[in-house]
């Protein structure tokens, strides 16, 4: 396997597990249609307990709390991920929060990251984050199972399953990464939903929260696995990164 170590904070913290995180590939690839897994999720397991990724010809969105890999569905209904399945993109790492911040009521994702931006005070480092709490209203999607030849996620998105959740409890998963990594990950909030009961989840596009507790890592360090493909080789990731927030979040015009 190859890997990739970014250094962004001193090197005390080089082997802290609770400091890092660990990525397959990079969200590049992912826009640009690398969609064939190069990891199991056996692998990524033994590299973190929280985190958000999807699988092989992105059949899905992953979602990881507490040491538990769930998949979403059509309709938003989980299951447990078979770690023999295997990625083409999951960030995850071992979550220890160092700070947490009761969150007041947010109208939709670009005010609940107005929220969440002044918490953070290293804007330069990646952050995990976890939000409990009640939610009004989420907008979600899951991406259905891509057949080669593959077209680029731009493409992918236009036949994404969306579906909307009132009224639950759950956990928001995911990662704060500044925007000169755009491209590495996604420069700014990144999260998937799973319900308190663990059976309704995936990727979120937008969300009003009633209240509710985040939690943040900081994360000094980076590891990423590149694909050992073809596929990822040929790939031009300079290409579209312009376009990564609207796949992600179409309905965020920025903080």
């Amino acid at each position: 396997m190859k890997y990739f170590w970014f250094f962004l904070l001193p090197l005390f913290s080089l082997f802290s597990e609770e400091s890092q995180i660990f990525q397959v590939s990079t969200f590049s690839a992912l826009m640009q249609g690398v969609y064939d897994g190069s990891m199991t999720y056996a692998e990524v397991e033994k590299q973190g307990n929280f985190g958000l990724g999807t699988f092989n010809q992105i059949n899905g969105e992953m979602v990881a709390l507490d040491g538990l890999f769930y998949q979403d569905s059509p309709n938003g209904t989980l299951s447990q991920v078979d770690p023999k399945q295997t990625t083409p993109f999951a960030v995850i790492t071992f979550f220890n929060s160092s700070f947490s911040q009761k969150l007041l009521s947010s109208r939709n994702f670009e005010h609940l990251g107005r929220l969440l931006l002044p918490l953070i005070k290293q804007k330069n480092t990646p952050h995990a984050i976890k939000i409990e709490g009640s939610f009004r209203h989420l907008h979600l999607r899951s991406l259905p199972k891509q057949d080669p030849p593959y077209s680029n996620l731009m493409h992918a998105v236009k036949k994404q399953n969306e579906y909307d959740f009132y009224d639950i409890k759950g956990t928001l998963v995911g990662y704060y990464f500044p925007e000169y990594l755009n491209g590495v990950n996604v420069g700014g909030f990144h999260f998937h939903f799973i319900s308190a009961d663990l059976t309704k989840g995936g990727h979120v596009l937008d969300v009003s929260t009633k209240s509710g507790t985040c939690y943040f890592q900081p994360c000094q360090n980076l590891k990423i696995h590149f694909p050992d493909s073809a596929r990822f080789a040929e790939a031009n990731l300079r290409k579209d990164l312009d376009e990564i927030h609207d796949v992600e979040q179409p309905e965020l015009k920025g903080y």
